[in-house]
């Protein structure tokens, strides 16, 4: 009997045991499907895949006028006008279609605020009620609104609105074997543009920078290393064109001499100095048609040369006439272009006599040369006229750019 009882209390003792003794498996717990969180724990489910957002600005793109004026009629600029606004840092600008103009520029949220407008003197018919509209708008402007999407711009001022098109940027033209044309000049905070039909030039090609200065030729060699220029000594000839054209060249020259930089970006050049900057637009060549060409010399053999009379002698070609000053008398003839191709009727002129020396006979050599002209090239502001053979007969400058 006392064994049985001790057999007993040995087997109770052993069960208690398994019962507190812990597993040694891990429990299983149900993991969230795909949509589903799990009770009492935060679930972050995977980002989706975004675009990319682009880190264009509005203050990076050049706008375009297309409309100012009354918002549900807005007024279109003029044909022939270009009509611009960039903004830099604190600051905007562009053309207003004549003059170049500037001022200080404050931005905040959809607020746009805009400092004192000041820009250059020139005087175009035509276009000065329309810029002085725009500046009016635009020294008044409070709010915008920018559409990225499509490529639009609205400026709200006091008195109306401006509607602007964003431009898209050229490709940048190449420095070398370009004839940039100045624009203006800026210094100190005054910008002052080209005087109205002188054609201020510079190219570069070879380490040697010249151009015109709309007046005289001038020349420098010339390193560029990344954006930075350095021009050496410059060479400019010596004639003397009188008043407001010299003041021209001598500020033009003295800027250019200064020169610590220069930028290309798509038609345009910009030579930068410690005082402002110096810009400049590609160059395009003048039209046979509609531009007065004033002869700069005749061919004599291989040379052309230049006499006192030929700044007196003028060529204008104008639906199917040429004609102009011959040194002394009116000439006149029909002509015929086909391509670079051309070819002169029968030459007349006027019968009066001059009396000064060498001028007559000036008038002489000029119509014969004239008479034998088969083709004609223009580069910039420069015409050549020539023979069958290619050969260089005459030579004119432009005198004025049609309108």
């Amino acid at each position: 009997m006392k064994g049985r009882w001790i057999f007993w209390m040995i087997l109770l003792a052993l069960l208690l045991n398994a019962a507190c003794t812990p597993t040694t498996e891990q429990p299983i717990t149900e993991q969230p499907t795909a949509g589903q969180e799990p009770e009492g724990e935060e679930f972050t489910p995977e980002p989706e895949p975004t675009e990319p957002v682009s880190d264009r600005e509005m203050t990076d793109i050049e706008w375009l006028l297309v409309g100012y004026g009354s918002q549900d009629a807005p007024t279109e600029p003029l044909p022939g006008s270009s009509v611009t606004l960039s903004f830099g840092d604190g600051e905007l600008g562009g053309s207003a279609g004549c003059n170049h103009y500037f001022g200080d520029l404050a931005i905040d949220g959809a607020t746009i605020e805009v400092g004192m407008l000041g820009s250059t003197m020139m005087w175009c018919e035509n276009f000065m009620e329309q810029e002085s509209a725009f500046l009016e708008l635009l020294g008044g402007a409070q709010t915008f609104s920018w559409e990225p999407e499509n490529g639009r711009l609205t400026i709200e001022a006091k008195g109306g609105t401006l509607l602007f098109q964003e431009l898209e940027p050229p490709p940048d033209q190449a420095l070398v074997g370009t004839v940039w044309q100045l624009d203006s000049i800026s210094a100190n905070g005054a910008v002052q543009s080209t005087l109205a039909g002188s054609r201020v030039t510079i190219e570069f090609a070879d380490g040697r920078a010249s151009g015109s200065t709309g007046c005289n030729s001038f020349g420098a060699d010339y390193t560029l290393e990344g954006e930075v220029l350095s021009l050496g000594a410059m060479a400019v000839t010596l004639q003397d064109c009188g008043g407001e054209l010299m003041v021209q060249e001598s500020t033009f020259l003295a800027a250019l001499g200064a020169a610590e930089s220069l930028t290309v970006a798509g038609e345009t050049l910009v030579i930068g100095t410690a005082e402002g900057e110096l810009i400049f637009k590609a160059a395009t060549d003048l039209p046979l048609e509609g531009t007065i060409w004033v002869l700069e010399g005749i061919s004599q053999g291989e040379a052309i040369l230049q006499t006192w009379v030929d700044v007196d002698i003028s060529a204008e070609f104008v639906d199917g006439q040429v004609s102009g000053s011959a040194g002394c008398n009116h000439h006149f003839a029909s002509y015929v272009l086909d391509g670079t191709a051309l070819t002169f009727g029968p030459i007349g002129r006027t019968e009066m006599a001059c009396m000064e020396e060498g001028r007559m006979e000036r008038e002489d050599e000029f119509l014969a040369a004239l008479e034998g002209v088969t083709a004609y090239f223009v580069k910039m502001d420069r015409l050549t006229l020539t023979d069958a053979a290619g050969q260089a007969l005459l030579v004119f400058a432009a005198q004025e750019a049609a309108p």
